[in-house]
């Protein structure tokens, strides 16, 4: 195929099977070896230059909703990535496209874009090309991206801090870490009950409405905890860290603060190797809505586990521990167990002053109970999926240890309770002790 050729498929594509020019290009490189398959029979020009001097054409021809993929397939190899690199303002304008009519695939679009420049040409060329990779990057979904702007230059640090010192990019940003998609468009089983009146279902623009109305608060708890410098707020310093099940989960600073859905259990016992929360803020359809939509919680930052510190043993004595305090966590996993930093306590310091959590506003039924827990030791991280022992509606989720710990936990009680009156008796006071611990 030369480049007449390439040009004629593109131009019939309408109607053709090929419907775009990611499928075009894929028919003809079923290896992803442009170099060798795409354009077999041209010798004059390379597929390459080809695809380079045509690009305008491609994105044209580009269905919205294959942007992806195309995007994938030019970051197959060097060669191709070039491409992307010389022709960056073209791809801008065809986001800035996208944004109108679908916002959904933004985010993928501009990951793929910003990870594989970074991967190909290096920390330089983000130095030298920030302002354009600010237009590529959706303001909404900045701060999930912003891992790829962290540690390049004070040229980078400076231009993400400007642009968002104005206000209108500010407000958008802080928007965009509200509208996770870990807040559902239909919550509470399907309905939200306010007043005796059932919201079936969010619209997209319903949703950001709600979304709006909760700006104000996450953007004062950001300047709370976001690092300054000369008076000056560091937005470089934030750090997607994940998207769990029910959060997207942020550094900030030296805490950590996670936004998505309602929790899944409210009213928790308290116990030293919870993590203390700092803060938590419900989202609330309106000032009337008595059920909540969504969730804010503020932390203190963990280190995660290594390998060597996923002991089975040691996250037993850990379960052990909770349930000895008659409390069930019935979703122990590695990843919602983290390192100490810091003293485990309900007293934080920040901003230079001490604050003291009152337990019920984070959730907690009591003040915090069992053996001080210092930097180092383990405790859990996700505040979901703990109940009293006494709740009748535990939920036990299928992974993790807990079905198995729980199962170890009864047989040890059973073993001990199963014994007869006589044997209790002749065992002594050191038995009877340790009865008396396990039943605790």
């Amino acid at each position: 195929m030369n480049e007449k050729q390439f040009i004629h498929n593109l131009k019939k594509n309408d109607n053709d099977e090929y419907k775009n020019v990611l499928q075009l290009i894929e028919d003809n490189n079923n290896n992803h070896n442009m170099k060798k398959s795409v354009f077999p029979h041209f010798r004059k020009k390379s597929p390459y230059a080809i695809l380079n001097d045509n690009f305008e054409l491609v994105l044209i021809k580009t269905n919205p909703m294959q942007m992806e993929d195309m995007l994938k397939l030019l970051f197959k190899c060097r060669e191709t990535a070039e491409v992307v690199r010389n022709n960056l303002d073209l791809i801008i304008n065809k986001i800035m496209e996208i944004s109108k009519t679908n916002v959904t695939i933004l985010f993928k679009i501009s990951s793929s874009i910003v990870k594989e420049l970074k991967k190909y040409f290096g920390n330089k060329f983000i130095d030298e090309n920030i302002n354009k990779i600010l237009e590529l990057i959706p303001i909404q979904f900045l701060a999930r991206e912003m891992n790829y702007l962290k540690n390049i230059s004070d040229n980078v640090d400076n231009s993400v801090n400007n642009y968002l010192s104005k206000k209108e990019n500010l407000e958008n940003f802080i928007n965009g870490m509200l509208n996770s998609d870990k807040i559902p468009t239909i919550t509470d089983e399907q309905k939200i009950k306010s007043n005796n009146t059932y919201i079936q279902s969010l619209s997209e623009s319903e949703k950001q409405k709600l979304v709006e109305r909760h700006t104000q608060t996450l953007l004062e708890i950001m300047k709370e905890l976001i690092p300054k410098k000369d008076g000056k707020e560091l937005w470089t310093d934030i750090e997607y860290i994940n998207g769990g099940a029910y959060s997207d989960v942020y550094k900030v600073g030296d805490r950590v603060i996670k936004i998505g859905d309602v929790r899944a259990t409210y009213k928790i016992p308290n116990h030293t190797r919870i993590l203390q929360p700092i803060a938590r803020f419900e989202l609330f359809l309106d000032d009337e809505c008595s059920i909540p939509y969504g969730c804010i919680e503020v932390m203190e930052k963990i280190r995660e586990l290594s390998n060597e510190e996923c002991d089975d043993e040691k996250f037993y004595e850990l379960y052990k521990e909770l349930r000895k305090a008659g409390i069930v966590f019935s979703d122990f996993r590695a990843s919602n167990i983290g390192v100490l930093l810091a003293d485990n306590s309900p007293i934080h310091l920040l901003n230079g002053e001490k604050i003291n959590v009152v337990p019920q506003s984070v959730g907690f039924t009591n003040e915090i109970k069992g053996k001080k827990r210092k930097p180092g030791d383990l405790v859990i991280l996700d505040t979901d999926f703990l109940y009293k022992e006494s709740d009748n509606n535990i939920t036990w989720q299928q992974n993790g240890y807990s079905k198995k710990f729980e199962r170890r936990w009864q047989m040890e009680r059973q073993k001990l309770l199963s014994r007869t009156y006589r044997d209790f008796v002749l065992g002594g006071e050191e038995e009877e002790e340790e009865i008396d611990d396990i039943m605790k």
